[in-house]
C-alpha cells in the first residue's frame, strides 16, 4: 500500500499510526510534513475544516462552472466573443486560437459557451 509522505511523517513524529483517520494540515498545504502543522481527525472533520476555510467547489449538484472558470477550457470569454464577433472564417481562427475547427463552428452554432450567446 502506497502511504503519503504526511501520514508517514504524522506516524513518525507522534508514534501513532493514523489508521484510518484522516491526517489535516492546518496550514492546507497538501505535501507539507512539519508535524506542527498536521492533526488527526475524521473524514466529518476534514469536510467541516474546508467549509469554513472556503475551500470546496460552492456550485449545486446541477450548477456547472462555465466558460473559463471550467478546468478543461482552452479559451478565454475574450476569445470567444472574438469566434463569435470575427470576421476570420473557421480555418483562420482555428489557427490563430489553436483549437480545431470543430470546436469554432460548435462556439458559433452556440452549441458551447452558451453562456456568452445571450449576452451578445
Amino acid at each position: 500500500r502506497t502511504l503519503r509522505s504526511h501520514r508517514v511523517a504524522y506516524k513518525i513524529f507522534f508514534g501513532v499510526d493514523p489508521l484510518e483517520q484522516c491526517v489535516l494540515h492546518t496550514c492546507d498545504n497538501p505535501v507539507c510534513v512539519n508535524p506542527n502543522h498536521l492533526w488527526l481527525g475524521s473524514n466529518a472533520d476534514n469536510m467541516r475544516d474546508r467549509h469554513e476555510k472556503g475551500r470546496y467547489n460552492k456550485g449545486g449538484k446541477n450548477e456547472k462552472n462555465t466558460g473559463s472558470k471550467n478546468g478543461g477550457s482552452k479559451l478565454s470569454e475574450s476569445q470567444v466573443v472574438e469566434i463569435l464577433t470575427s470576421n476570420l472564417n473557421s480555418k483562420q481562427l482555428s489557427k490563430k486560437l489553436y483549437i480545431s475547427r470543430k470546436q469554432i463552428n460548435a462556439i458559433k452554432r452556440g452549441e458551447q459557451w452558451k453562456h456568452l450567446h445571450a449576452k451578445l
